[in-house]
């Protein structure tokens, strides 16, 4: 019984370390800091690439999709306000929160963070990984969507 125990354990394991080299092909560039922002570029299909980027507070604060890899207004894709009288960006953390648990961390190709292109010192075991909850949330629904067009539905956005 020990042994198929362990067997099973080592079994899970191996799929998360599997499950974390995927993730690190996709996410094109992140920062996860207070002085760089929160945001990643998610590669979905080679060719279909989304910029989302999180601010916890300011007159905009929510999630802010563009299309592509760079943050310009005429490139919107979706905009959940934090604020929003309707409470879209908090029902869908809700449902998050039901079908992800209560967060964590991911981790990404140390290469891809945007203090590696700034030549900021980065520590290994904190800057390979995106940790902030509301982005792990997205980044967990964007990992298993087939496209934008598909992310941006799971979260009703279209």
């Amino acid at each position: 019984m020990k042994k198929l125990l362990g067997i099973v354990v080592l079994g899970l394991l191996w799929c998360n370390v599997g499950y974390a080299e995927t993730i690190d092909k996709r996410v094109l560039g992140y920062a996860d800091d207070n002085q760089y922002g929160k945001w990643f570029i998610f590669e979905t299909k080679p060719g279909d690439v989304f910029t989302l980027s999180f601010a916890g507070s300011g007159t905009n604060a929510g999630i802010w999709i563009v299309e592509g890899s760079n943050l310009e207004t005429g490139n919107t894709l979706c905009l959940l306000k934090k604020d929003d009288a309707s409470q879209k960006l908090q029902n869908v953390v809700k449902s998050f929160m039901a079908e992800y648990g209560l967060g964590g961390k991911v981790k990404v190709d140390i290469n891809n963070n945007l203090k590696k292109t700034l030549g900021v010192p980065m520590v290994k075991g904190i800057d390979d990984y995106i940790s902030d909850t509301i982005l792990f949330y997205f980044l967990k629904a964007a990992q298993s969507s087939r496209s934008t067009e598909d992310f941006l539905k799971r979260i009703n956005c279209k």
